[in-house]
């Protein structure tokens, strides 16, 4: 029988998060006694009362949602189950209702089958839910370690001195052995020449958009002076006018001092700063999320991390944008911490004022790069807690903004990026005569300054 890893120590947290926790894990163990084969990485998000159609027939039981799977149990004991991943869900649609007590949600499968549940007290925080988790698998990043060349000597040394049995080749150990002793001819070198090419390419490219750039700045600022010139021209006019028709009439003369008290006078000339970049909007780094309202509505939304502060946004359908909700504003200073919560995708920001600023509750995907930017944005003062139950991560990195958000559901269950050394391919590069690891190193280096110059 599978057996779920139990937290030991529970003593730095309160009874209310300890009876939480209990409370999760007896869930859990219940959804393993019900479905045996049931992947153990997965855990109960939410469960709701409701009942289950199929065709003709209905069944009274619990929907449960985990990370990748939604699933029934019927009341009592009778055996019916069913086990539905995300990734087989076609579409989704609800029949309006009472209340929310009688509305009914259609689920459409990849096999043709269509179900439905209906008789929720939560129903549309069910249909938010379901509608996000098969929109965004849940997905989590192993940050790659910095390996030195004398770290890879260290390893090499240890395996040495190990014998055979004392350690796992694993699956790349025999392939890795079968490299030590080839020659180059059995490797493909790196093209060094083409990648120096391509670095001068970039280099031009980069000369080219700086002069360009500088070109257009200063046109920029002749145009503004032009522009000025042209709106004194039309002043001094305007005003020459009303001195000729003032001349031997007074109804101009008149005018003419309305005029004077009710002119918007030019001012000095300001060049605006044309400088490139200047003008340009402030890049955000978003993440999706369900916003947790006070009374526990779900909405989706969007998390935007800027660089003074950061703020929900509300999710963009069709052609709408994004637009900021209101209440939901924060600058990072106010921060005092960012907890992962038992119930698992559930996260809370608090902040040191609690009672002027409460705290932001959302659900997402993408904890760990909630946890990471509001760690890298705020230097590291703000504090990361993990209640008990909780996937632990790692943070703390600008090497996890360059990866996606959005994992591969294709393959199913959580997806994880883990570091290639896990695999012990680079046993393989290391083994490799000079000739080869001297040019791969070349190449890479190539290509770092490739990267920093596009």
């Amino acid at each position: 029988a599978k057996a779920r890893r139990m937290d030991s120590d529970l003593s730095q947290f309160d009874a209310q998060v300890i009876k939480k926790y209990e409370i999760m894990s007896s869930k859990n163990e219940f959804l393993l006694q019900k479905f045996p084969n049931f992947p153990i990485s997965e855990t109960v998000i939410q469960n709701y009362r409701c009942t289950y159609k199929q065709g003709e027939s209905s069944f009274h039981g619990k929907l449960w949602l985990t990370q990748n799977y939604l699933l029934f149990t019927e009341n009592g004991d009778n055996t019916l189950r069913k086990q539905i991943p995300y990734m087989e869900i076609k579409t989704t649609a609800i029949s309006e209702g009472f209340l929310g007590y009688t509305c009914e949600m259609f689920i459409d499968l990849d096999s043709g089958l269509t179900v439905s549940f209906t008789h929720f007290y939560h129903f549309y925080e069910a249909y938010t839910l379901i509608g996000y988790l098969m929109d965004h698998s849940p997905c989590y990043y192993h940050i790659p370690a910095k390996k030195s060349p004398q770290k890879h000597q260290s390893i090499d040394s240890y395996t040495k001195s190990q014998p055979k049995d004392a350690m796992s080749e694993g699956r790349w150990g025999t392939l890795a052995s079968s490299f030590k002793e080839n020659t180059a001819d059995k490797y493909e070198k790196p093209d060094v020449k083409l990648a120096e090419k391509c670095l001068e390419m970039a280099d031009e490219i980069y000369t080219m958009g700086l002069d360009t750039r500088g070109v257009l700045e200063d046109d920029a600022r002749k145009l503004d002076r032009m522009e000025r010139d042209l709106a004194e021209t039309e002043y001094n006019v305007k005003k020459g006018k009303r001195e000729v028709d003032a001349i031997g009439s007074v109804g101009g003369q008149v005018k003419k001092v309305v005029a004077g008290l009710t002119d918007k006078k030019l001012g000095e000339y300001q060049a605006p700063d044309r400088t490139a970049g200047s003008q340009e909007a402030e890049v955000y780094y978003d993440v999706p999320i369900l916003v947790k309202h006070p009374n526990c509505d779900l909405e989706p939304g969007v998390l935007r991390f800027g660089e003074k502060e950061f703020y929900c946004a509300t999710y963009p359908s069709g052609n709408q944008k994004l637009k900021q909700m209101r209440n939901y504003k924060y600058t990072y200073s106010q921060v005092s911490s960012v907890v992962a919560r038992v119930r698992p995708l559930h996260v809370d920001v608090r902040f040191w004022n609690e009672k002027e600023t409460p705290r932001l509750r959302c659900i997402s995907s993408h904890i760990q790069m909630i946890v990471n930017e509001l760690t890298l944005r705020t230097k590291s003062r703000v504090a990361v807690v993990f209640e008990p139950g909780t996937r632990k991560f790692e943070y703390g990195d600008e090497w996890l903004r360059n990866h996606p958000l959005q994992s591969n559901r294709e393959k199913g269950g959580e997806s994880c990026l883990f570091e290639r050394q896990s695999m012990r391919m680079t046993e393989v590069i290391v083994h490799a005569p000079s000739e080869i690891t001297d040019a791969v190193a070349e190449q890479d280096e190539i290509v770092e300054k490739l990267q920093k110059t596009v």
